[in-house]
């Protein structure tokens, strides 16, 4: 089976403006319910005071940390959620250390086990168009993009090459930023890249690998144990059918 990939959520970016260092993105859409479901988030952090992202919770879990850019103005975030359709996103930085804007992205991936591979970037710069990142698909996987960018002279969607444009958001609150999301299910090596106004305004890049195959992960749903040996019974059924045993 191949993974599928489906992009849920374009919340507008937030201006903390460094007085808070924790940002809420309250009943993001993530979905359509399914016991293999995994929810994947692109954080994209503009003038961050030197502040890292510390953590992310999804639907008020800790999510799994896949990567992020030399100067952490991008990160990429999983957690497997079976149920609900909207989940508060928590995105939380050093503490005292405030942060200026901060975007999510969201998409969820479906259909069969999925795991990630190593991501790669197109670290921070300022260049010409196409802004452009190269990774490698695996067979019957995914590669998801996330793209933050300062100051772009360009307020409306991204043009792609390489890759299908999922969603945007624009923001000029304080500074101006873009986070940007695309995906590409072609095999092989791939050169996603954008242009359309993004010429020398400081770009990162993040592309990452998805696969079909377990993840490891235990599955982190809160089940309630009233009705006894059935209740354990299916919330047993649901991690195997989560990691791909089932």
């Amino acid at each position: 089976m191949a993974l599928v990939w489906t992009p849920t959520a374009s919340p507008a970016i937030q201006n903390l403006a460094y007085s808070n260092w924790i940002a809420t993105f309250t009943a993001a859409s993530i979905g359509t319910a399914s016991s293999d479901r995994i929810v994947v988030v692109g954080v994209m952090s503009e003038n961050h005071n030197n502040s890292t992202i510390q953590s992310v919770t999804i639907a008020g879990g800790a999510a799994t940390k896949i990567g992020s850019d030399t100067q952490e103005y991008l990160s990429a975030w999983y957690r497997p959620v079976a149920s609900g359709t909207t989940a508060d996103i928590v995105v939380t930085g050093v503490t005292n250390l405030g942060l200026s804007l901060v975007g999510i992205q969201v998409g969820i991936l479906t259909g069969a086990a999925a795991t990630p591979g190593v991501p790669t970037y197109h670290q921070h710069d300022a260049v010409a168009d196409p802004q452009e990142v190269t990774g490698t698909v695996p067979s019957a996987g995914v590669g998801i993009v996330y793209v933050m960018t300062a100051s772009p002279s360009a307020s409306t969607a991204p043009v792609w090459s390489a890759a299908t444009g999922d969603s945007y958001a624009h923001s000029e609150a304080g500074n101006t930023m873009q986070a940007i999301m695309a995906h590409t299910s072609t095999a092989g090596s791939q050169t996603p890249s954008m242009s359309g106004g993004y010429d020398y305004d400081g770009t990162s890049m993040m592309f990452i690998p998805w696969s079909v195959g377990s993840t490891g992960n235990t599955y982190t749903e809160n089940v309630s144990d009233s009705g006894g040996l059935l209740d354990e019974l299916d919330r047993a059924c649901t991690y195997y059918r989560l990691i791909g045993k089932a």
